[in-house]
This record gives structure tokens, C-alpha cells and sequence, in this order.
């Protein structure tokens, strides 16, 4: 059985409690539906079980695993239109972008890691 602390009032010291208690997972109230569910597919696809003490999942670590799951792309176009309505287009559909205008520019931004 895979406990999820949820708790109205979170306080500083209240993670370390809930994992204490046996808790697998901790979010503090409001949890919106997706971010519950998001929470338990990281729970149940989980393969440590067999860590005495597995990392807490809380809101920061599923944001973590959601930045790191998003796709980047790289678009090299020269006419500032064309980039501004293709990453309008392509931030709509979940990627993560960045932009080059010159081909040149293109091979130091493929080395391009973003923020963690």
C-alpha cells in the first residue's frame, strides 16, 4: 500500500513528518486533479521499491520529472515572423524551445541544455 500525505496547512517540516509516517508522496492542499494523478503515476511507476528509503515525491520533484520529460526543440529560421508564429505554434504543443537565426549560431545552441 502507497500512502500520499495531503495536508490543508502546509507548514515548514511537514514532508519530513509524512515520510516519517510512512508516507510515500506529500502534497499540501489545494492539490488540483491533474497534479494528484501526475503524483500517483510517478508513485506506481516507481522501480525502488527496494530502497529502505526512497525519495519523497512532492510538488517540486514532480515538476522536476515533468521539465525533464519535455521535449526541446531548436528552430533556426532568419524572418523573425516565421519564429514568433512557430514557437507560439510549438510552445501550445508542450516543447520547450530556443531560437537561432543563423546556421552558424545553430551548432553552439545544439550543445544548449536548459535551466533545471
Amino acid at each position: 500500500t502507497q500512502l500520499i500525505g495531503l495536508t490543508a496547512f502546509g507548514q515548514l517540516g511537514d514532508s519530513i513528518a509524512e515520510k516519517e509516517a510512512g508516507a510515500r508522496a506529500y502534497l499540501p492542499k489545494p492539490v488540483r486533479e491533474r497534479q494528484l494523478a501526475d503524483c500517483i503515476r510517478l508513485l506506481l511507476g516507481r522501480t525502488d521499491t527496494d530502497e529502505s528509503s526512497p525519495p519523497l515525491i512532492t510538488r517540486h520533484t514532480m515538476s522536476e520529472a515533468a521539465a525533464q520529460a519535455t521535449p526541446r526543440l531548436l528552430v533556426v529560421d532568419d524572418n523573425p515572423v516565421n519564429q514568433k508564429v512557430a514557437l507560439k505554434m510549438l510552445e501550445k504543443l508542450g516543447y520547450r524551445i530556443r531560437w537561432s537565426s543563423w546556421i552558424a549560431r545553430c551548432r553552439s545552441s545544439m550543445a544548449w541544455k536548459p535551466p533545471a
